[in-house]
């Protein structure tokens, strides 16, 4: 069954109990472990995610006991193994007695062990945070990351304005001042304003971390790590399209949707390359502005992206850094006598972020911090760190560095 072939409300519940499960993953399977004769490991897979997704319903919706007991049987059914019906009932009536009595670890004895268990989050990851933020601020992280993320839009300032926009399906941003939060139901992809190019769907983190540098008509530009084209067709958008972007990347899918998603906003000032951005050959002192947002762990967007946090590593702080002071390395090249280099990522972890900045600087001896966007929220001395339990956002970071 394809997704379209859901009513709005039906799809909105199967994104719920999906994302849901993923983000609780954790918490469920302990869970579940009080209640099961065996380790969970020696369940087959599909009676282990079966009575995950029935423990999330007893524990955390608002869907009655019996139904989420009856739904998990059925399902059990409808993929062939009726055998293993009796004993998913069983558990999950089990659990929905007992759920409230279910021992955690002693968040006084254990508190890593505590966090990790219930709000969700790998061990690695809650031990990491709580060494930079200690106890209150860790848990504080754990469960912004918990909180269900809300579509945002970005309007194309080009042929909308905010205001065009039904306030009841559409709401403002918090900091980003074109920003919308979509609050209509269903998909606003499917909705004809995005088919008209009218706004694009794009987080606030990334609507920020693009403002941090600025971009003025006329402007000579280049985003070294384009993707998809989020943040090089919000350049466009402000340079008023009457500038010149050059979007690099070495996937040529990503930049044929960026050329898409050009046509559907009515952009012309973008130009791709496909290229890696160390392979590509430099024309020093070419550009005005260069953006990078460079390959990361992603620690800023777990709360967004249900499964994430169970495909990092601690590994990755220390494997990423070096591409990223190379990708910071190669841009610089391109960047003219007094023009803007802009780093960013989104990810939370200092080793991805203001220490790769602080060693480029020390060994480039050519660019210094720039003050251009005070304004913005976690904007400190050419830096913005965006936190989601502080600013309500995904969590990101931007460096604004100026050539000398």
């Amino acid at each position: 069954m394809e997704r379209g072939d859901f009513d709005p409300r039906s799809a909105a519940l199967a994104t719920e109990l999906t994302s849901g499960t993923l983000r609780y993953r954790l918490r469920l399977d302990y869970i579940i472990a009080k209640f099961i004769p065996r380790t969970l490991d020696s369940l087959d897979p599909e009676v282990r995610n079966v009575l995950r997704l029935g423990t999330y319903q007893i524990g955390f919706t608002r869907i009655p006991e019996y139904a989420a007991c009856s739904s998990s049987v059925d399902l059990m059914k409808r993929i062939g193994l009726h055998r293993a019906a009796g004993f998913v009932n069983g558990v999950l009536r089990n659990i929905a007695r007992g759920m409230d009595s279910v021992e955690y670890p002693d968040p006084d004895r254990d508190p890593v062990s505590w966090i990790s268990v219930t709000e969700s989050h790998p061990a690695w990851m809650v031990r990491w945070s709580m060494k930079r933020l200690g106890f209150e601020e860790t848990l504080a992280w754990c469960r912004a990351n918990n909180q269900r993320p809300e579509p945002t839009l970005r309007v194309n300032r080009l042929i909308a304005e905010p205001s065009d926009f039904d306030p009841g399906d559409f709401t403002p941003c918090r900091y980003a001042p074109d920003g919308l939060i979509y609050r209509g139901g269903g998909n606003p992809a499917d909705r004809e304003e995005y088919r008209m190019g009218h706004y694009t769907i794009q987080s606030e983190a990334s609507q920020l971390v693009t403002l941090a540098g600025g971009a003025e008509p006329g402007w000579k530009m280049m985003d070294g790590c384009a993707g998809r084209g989020g943040k090089a067709t919000y350049l466009a958008e402000l340079s008023g399209d009457r500038g010149e972007i050059l979007a690099v990347d070495p996937y040529e899918d990503k930049l044929r949707a960026l050329q898409a998603q050009c046509r559907r906003l009515g952009l012309r000032s973008i130009h791709t390359i496909v290229s890696d951005l160390q392979e590509l050959d430099a024309i020093p002192g070419s550009r005005d502005l260069v953006l990078l947002d460079v390959p990361c762990s992603g620690l800023g967007t777990i709360g967004r992206e249900a499964d994430a946090r169970w495909h990092k590593t601690p590994e990755m702080l220390s494997e990423l850094p070096p591409l990223q002071g190379q990708l910071l390395d190669a841009g610089a090249q391109w960047v003219r006598s007094g023009g803007y280099l802009v780093y960013t990522t989104c990810s939370v972890a200092p080793e991805e972020n203001e220490r790769v900045v602080e060693n480029f600087l020390s060994l480039s001896g050519e660019f210094a911090y720039a003050e251009t966007a005070p304004t913005l929220p976690g904007w400190s001395r050419g830096q913005m760190h965006l936190l989601p339990h502080v600013h309500g956002t995904d969590g990101a970071f931007a460096a604004v560095l100026r050539r000398r």
